[in-house]
């Protein structure tokens, strides 16, 4: 599992159950009618629209329909093999979407952004005090020591 969705999957006979634990608000559709999706490296098309579903070639995670969060969707299948299969590609999916869709993209880059701004500020931070030290020795040093005394060094 991935920190963007925590999931669990049951089967039961040819009954396949999927329930959404935790997942990232970003990519929740908030929207009556609207949708988010993200379209997986093996075509199988994730989604926020209303409530969790599985379908064919959908994966309906939580949507508008906040009441239905922790339901548990299920499909059933015609043998074991198909559903195997689309457990695997479900799993494919889910970790293609975590890793790749752009609203998480943009939370990194903004991260990436945010770090660099801090590195930019350091760096300012550590020239501005080169040249007050400088400064300092070329001027005198000013000091205060625990004592209450200060005093100057001419240079």
């Amino acid at each position: 599992m991935n920190d963007k969705i925590k999931y669990i999957v049951t089967i039961k006979g040819l009954k396949l159950g999927f329930q959404v634990l935790e997942m990232d608000e970003r990519f929740r559709n908030e929207v009556e009618g609207g949708r988010v999706s993200f379209l997986s490296k093996n075509n199988l098309l994730i989604e926020s629209y209303q409530e969790p579903q599985l379908r064919e070639n959908t994966i309906y995670l939580r949507g508008s329909y906040r009441k239905c969060d922790n339901e548990i969707c299920d499909r059933v299948f015609s043998n074991h093999k198909t559903m195997l299969e689309f457990i695997s590609n479900l799993e494919i999916a889910i970790d293609d979407w975590a890793e790749n869709w752009e609203g998480f993209q943009d939370k990194e880059k903004e991260k990436e952004i945010d770090l660099s701004v801090k590195v930019k500020v350091l760096e300012e931070t550590v020239k501005g005090l080169v040249k007050l030290s400088h400064n300092h020795l070329t001027n005198g040093i000013c000091f205060d020591n625990s004592y209450g005394a200060t005093g100057r060094i001419q240079p």
